[in-house]
């Protein structure tokens, strides 16, 4: 990558698993398997 002389692992892992678990929890509220709270607060609740 063009920034790799820029960028530690650490950060770079950070922001690659913040872009993954985000996309993960759209994926699962798009298939009404989690739900988003109103008051913005996230967590996970499962629907069983």
């Amino acid at each position: 990558m063009g920034f790799d002389k820029e960028t530690s692992f650490e950060e770079f892992f950070i922001w690659w698993y913040h872009i993954i678990y985000t996309k993960a929890t759209d994926v699962l509220i798009e298939q009404n398997i989690i739900k988003s709270p109103k008051n913005g607060l996230f967590y996970y609740e499962m629907k069983i």
